[in-house]
């Protein structure tokens, strides 16, 4: 039970005035459909006619999560049944503290103005937040806070770092040219326009052609937007197609320490920064990788300087193998996944659930199957179930089966694999219903859509 109000003015050693006698909080909810809930803040207030969060003074004995859900609730009709607190962030300065909680949305609300602090309450997309005049402190804060926001966009260079790739029709999208020079100038072009659409989640990797250099030359020409970044990339795997458009093998597979050893420096040197996460390429239940105590050994030491280190899986032994490695919990250091899930692809789901309740951070990588759920994966007439959705819903059949993705709240990043500017504007729209029905219509057996995926031919 809180305690006496804390609606008070703190005077800090400088003379400024910060407010609640007992620190403050204020909540961040999160719809995946919608985006952030944010206040006008009423020309009266302390930083007056500003947008930031529901929220306020603390009550005495009140932790920051129950003051930020009461003040959210009392100022904007927050109902408590129909969110969930995912995570919190807290600025301490000693003498007075500022608490934000993060929740997401488990059930559809419409917010209401409680009180003459509002102006206006309003769903704000997450790439239209910094388009709005923000409180001060929720501008200083939201570059770091709109990391822990789940369902976000992020671009994978899978299909723009080498000429070829396996997604359907991608070789049409090349007629222009599929030169270094030419990838490069259409690499960078991509990674702009995924930077105004508001992504920063960038994904690549060394099998990935050339695209860990192009990621890094376009940092170099863009250093001030290193910060907001999140740079993940892969090892395990190396590319051996020599940009031949005829080659027979284009990647091959090595997870063993010597590979690790030479594969971390060449990402850095590519890069010129190191990422944020580095996964094990494709880890699979033949791999051995989980067995090499040398090599956990030094993914450890990785992890230890601050790199997120997890893996990637591909293959009907998806589950098996995250739960593998989600059992043997502090004795590896993997604290990240990328996994396929989609519409047709949904083996994996439980795992990657327990993945995000037990704090690792899930990206879902294929969320339109190479293709196969998009206009030209429908135009031979199979999926019906999507071009039936999509037509009724008149959105793209992309659109509707990367919002069933990001619907799903133990996904924290969804890539796209667009290679062309109207492609990535058709992934970034949004459905603001999850796909229920169409999650249960639309599921195969997961050996089905291997095998499936095995038979498509790179182009």
């Amino acid at each position: 039970m809180s305690g006496a109000g804390g609606d008070a003015w703190v005077l800090g050693p400088d003379g400024d005035k910060y407010w609640g006698r007992f620190g403050a909080a204020g909540l961040l909810v999160h719809d995946r459909g919608r985006g952030v809930l944010l206040q006008h803040r009423a020309v009266w207030s302390h930083h007056g006619d500003t947008w930031g969060l529901p929220g306020g003074a603390r009550h005495a004995g009140e932790s920051a999560t129950e003051g930020a859900v009461r003040e959210a609730h009392e100022e904007a009709g927050v109902p408590v049944d129909r969110i969930a607190v995912r995570s919190s962030s807290t600025l301490d300065l000693g003498f007075w503290s500022y608490t934000t909680v993060v929740a997401e949305t488990v059930l559809p609300f419409e917010p209401v103005i409680s009180d003459p602090e509002s102006i206006e309450l309003r769903w704000v997309p997450v790439t239209e937040v910094e388009s709005l005049p923000l409180h001060p402190g929720f501008a200083a804060s939201w570059p770091i806070l709109r990391r822990r926001l789940g369902g976000e966009f992020g671009l994978g260079l899978a299909a723009l770092g080498r000429p070829d790739y396996i997604n359907l029709g991608h070789g049409g999208d090349f007629v222009d040219g599929a030169s270094v020079v030419e990838l490069r100038g259409r690499t960078h072009g991509m990674l702009d326009a995924a930077w105004a659409g508001g992504i920063r989640y960038i994904d690549a990797a060394r099998s990935y052609g050339l695209a860990e250099r192009f990621l890094g030359e376009w940092i170099a020409l863009h250093p001030e937007r290193r910060a907001q970044l999140t740079i993940g990339s892969k090892w395990g795997y190396e590319y051996v197609a020599d940009w031949r458009r005829d080659a027979t093998v284009h990647e091959i597979k090595n997870h063993s320490l010597a590979a690790f050893s030479r594969q971390w420096p060449e990402t850095l040197e590519a890069l010129g920064t190191a990422p944020d996460i580095y996964l094990v390429h494709s880890l699979t239940e033949e791999s051995g990788a989980l067995d090499d105590a040398a090599l956990l050994e030094r993914l450890a030491e990785l992890a230890a300087s601050g790199v997120r280190v997890g893996l990637s899986t591909s293959g009907p032994g998806q589950a098996r193998v995250l739960e593998q490695v989600l059992a043997l919990g502090d004795a590896a250091p993997f604290s990240a996944v990328q996994t396929t899930w989609n519409l047709l692809e949904q083996s994996a789901g439980e795992a990657l659930k327990a993945a995000h309740a037990s704090g690792w951070t899930v990206v879902v990588k294929e969320g339109v199957a190479n293709g196969r759920l998009t206009e030209r994966g429908l135009a031979d007439g199979s999926l019906p179930e999507l071009a039936e959705a999509a037509e009724r819903s008149g959105r793209s059949p992309d659109t509707i089966a990367l919002s069933a993705v990001r619907h799903q709240l133990w996904a924290d990043v969804v890539l796209s694999g667009a290679t062309t500017a109207a492609q990535l504007a058709s992934n970034l729209s949004t459905v603001p219903t999850p796909q229920d029905d169409l999650l249960a219509r639309m599921r195969e057996r997961s050996e089905s859509y291997w095998a499936e995926r095995s038979a498509l031919s790179w182009n």
